[in-house]
């Protein structure tokens, strides 16, 4: 017998107004999310693509993209190292941190992360419909 659970709807909505921008803004999708925490959780380590893409299970081609929109957007800065080719760090400016950090921390509650993949999983059908 399988069980049925009310349907809820997760509005961005009842989020705080600065993570539901970073939200529908910046932080659009999984991928997106995923290259952040790395950074976040790997204490900001220089990085190399071929890293990301190990680190992350990513193909670089898709990692690319990413990458120019993070770097782009403010929140990864990319420099050429003559031995390890492009290298990307977390952005150093400290309000971008303090609202990543916000973000990253709110991500440990189920409702906060449920809202979250609700956006993302609505955002990535909407993309494909198109």
């Amino acid at each position: 017998m399988t069980q049925s659970y009310p349907s809820r709807s997760y509005s961005t909505l009842r989020m705080d107004t600065a993570l539901s921008h970073l939200l529908m803004s910046e932080v659009t999708s999984f991928a997106r999310w995923d290259v952040l925490r790395f950074f976040l959780e790997t204490e900001q380590l220089p990085t190399t693509i071929d890293q990301l893409s190990l680190a992350l299970e990513r193909d670089i081609s898709s990692l690319l993209g990413i990458l120019g929109e993070l770097t782009t957007l403010g929140w990864l800065a990319r420099r050429s190292d003559p031995v390890h080719g492009t290298i990307y760090t977390l952005t150093q400016e400290r309000e971008r941190r303090l609202l990543l950090d916000k973000f990253h921390a709110a991500m440990h509650d189920s409702t906060f992360r449920l809202q979250v993949i609700t956006y993302w999983s609505r955002a990535t059908r909407r993309a494909a419909e198109r």
